[in-house]
């Protein structure tokens, strides 16, 4: 019986190869995720005029509504079809390569948001989420107006959630969501955002000039991320799997795989 964290979460990741194998020469119900192939998005900001959708540009918009929850927020429900390429190459030490350093993002986020203070939360489903304060421990500036009413958790941190090995999304007080996630067929998958907005944020003056500069912000970040995804779907090998606390990702990469596994054992007999 293996005792560290990643040999056990490796062990999971084996396991999940393996049955995943048996059920796709049974039962045809799924790509082999062993391939080429990695989608990753964070920007959260929609563009007014194209109407773009948030994510990759393998996400195609089905629909968009809007709603009131009560006098001085909206609810923003955009659905998205993700057109999947399989198979996908992924495992537990590649996504790990570059995420058992010091830092997860050293020339960016790290030095405001430092990975080792991050807080695991823990939800059902595809997903994985984590809280980070700044390393002051004060309140999280954002670029937008924030929602009214928040609980502390998502009020004074940023947020980082993952619906593997599809979306990695960054979001704050001013931009709270939460996902649905549609499995429709191998490949197609609808994902559901609902996005939290105080009433006049997309009627503001100033939101062009407040997205220029989320973006300036998180546009480094994601290239950091991008630089990883793309060693990942390139099978690169890790030398930094060590003993210890999950890092995020490989929390994220245990989860979806017990969650997979579970949609997949409940709907075929093996």
């Amino acid at each position: 019986m293996r005792e560290n964290l990643a040999d056990n979460a490796a062990l999971v990741g084996e396991y999940f190869l393996e049955r995943l194998r048996e059920l796709k020469d049974k039962h045809r119900a799924i790509g082999d995720v062993r391939g080429k192939g990695l989608m990753i998005a964070i920007e959260l900001v929609k563009d007014r005029q194209t109407k773009e959708p948030f994510g990759p540009e393998e996400a195609y918009p089905l629909a968009i509504s809007e709603g009131c929850v009560n006098s001085g927020v909206m609810l923003r429900t955009i659905v998205n079809k993700l057109i999947i390429s399989p198979p996908l190459t992924f495992s537990l030490e590649n996504f790990s390569e570059a995420y058992h350093q010091p830092w997860v993002h050293p020339d960016t986020a790290d030095h405001e948001f430092p990975a080792t203070m991050a807080e695991y939360g823990d939800v059902s489903g595809p997903y994985g989420v984590f809280h980070l304060r700044q390393r002051n421990l004060l309140p999280v500036p954002t670029f937008f107006t924030p929602v009214e009413g928040l609980p502390e958790k998502l009020l004074n941190t940023v947020t980082v959630f993952n619906v593997y090995p599809y979306l990695h999304a960054l979001t704050d007080a001013s931009t709270p969501l939460w996902l649905d996630f549609n499995i429709k067929s191998e490949t197609e998958h609808e994902l559901i955002w609902n996005v939290l907005l105080p009433k006049g944020t997309l009627k503001s003056e100033t939101l062009e000039a407040e997205q220029d500069k989320f973006r300036a912000f998180i546009e480094p970040i994601l290239a950091e991320d991008i630089g990883v995804c793309t060693g990942v779907g390139e099978a690169v090998h890790s030398r930094f799997i060590t003993p210890g606390r999950y890092s995020h990702m490989e929390k994220t990469v245990y989860q979806f795989h017990n969650w997979w596994l579970d949609q997949m054992l409940s709907t075929t007999k093996c």
